[in-house]
């Protein structure tokens, strides 16, 4: 399994400032001016903000089936932030991606809207969460390059201006079931060549479901949800 991130931050704050032009004697951890706060107004590269995931996290999640529901697929989006719990609002919807919708009778639910319209959807009273994760792709089998490419830049532009201080978290298109998605591949290297171009980080997940082996189908979730915790909570922790 590849990871590739390309991180840049937000909450829970951790970062490295500037030593002094003559520095005082290290400070010990309990003196008061040893501060990890970040320096307002700072250019230096080193002043990125890292995402902390052993704290709870507030978690907004917009994507298809891959990362739906508190006790199926989705249930590990919950344990990023550790035993103290993390906040999830999870919009997915089964069956979309970032073109593709579902009828109701495709997707057992009275509205299945494509990702951009999922987030118009989301309240204009929700604050930025720590984190907005999006994870689809799979279902936009087939659709030209050129649409899915505009689609997707269009929706993380406008995730950015929604969120602007969130971290914006793009996974590469998981698959629940085979067969897989006839253009799947092509897909997925859409999904991280836009999203490297874009202010999000793009983590590289493989199939974990598809992976999983053994047991019962509430046992090969789970084994899945290890792997994505896993992987994504390296991502953050970067």
């Amino acid at each position: 399994m590849v990871l590739a991130v390309a991180v840049i931050g937000f909450a829970g704050w951790l970062v490295q400032r500037d030593p002094p032009a003559s520095p005082p004697a290290a400070p010990t951890s309990a003196d008061p001016s040893a501060d990890s706060s970040p320096s307002a107004g700072s250019d230096d590269p080193t002043d990125d903000p890292i995402i902390d995931p052993r704290g709870p996290l507030d978690v907004l999640v917009l994507g298809d089936e891959s990362v739906r529901g508190a006790r199926s697929a989705g249930r590990w989006i919950g344990e990023l932030g550790g035993t103290d719990g993390t906040e999830v609002t999870n919009r997915s919807r089964p069956m979309v991606g970032y073109v593709a919708d579902a009828t109701p009778d495709e997707c057992g639910l009275p509205s299945c809207p494509n990702l951009p319209a999922m987030l118009r959807l989301v309240s204009a009273e929700q604050p930025d969460p720590d984190v907005v994760l999006i994870s689809a792709g799979a279902h936009d089998d087939g659709i030209e390059r050129t649409v899915l490419t505009r689609a997707i830049t269009t929706f993380l532009e406008q995730v950015r201006m929604r969120f602007p201080t969130s971290q914006v978290v793009v996974l590469s298109p998981l698959v629940l079931d085979k067969p897989l998605p006839v253009t799947l591949d092509t897909v997925t290297d859409v999904v991280r060549t836009v999203t490297k171009g874009a202010d999000a980080v793009y983590v590289e997940v493989g199939q974990p479901y598809l992976d999983a082996t053994g047991g019962s189908a509430k046992d090969r979730l789970a084994q899945a949800g290890q792997v994505l915790r896993t992987t994504v909570g390296d991502a953050l922790a970067r």
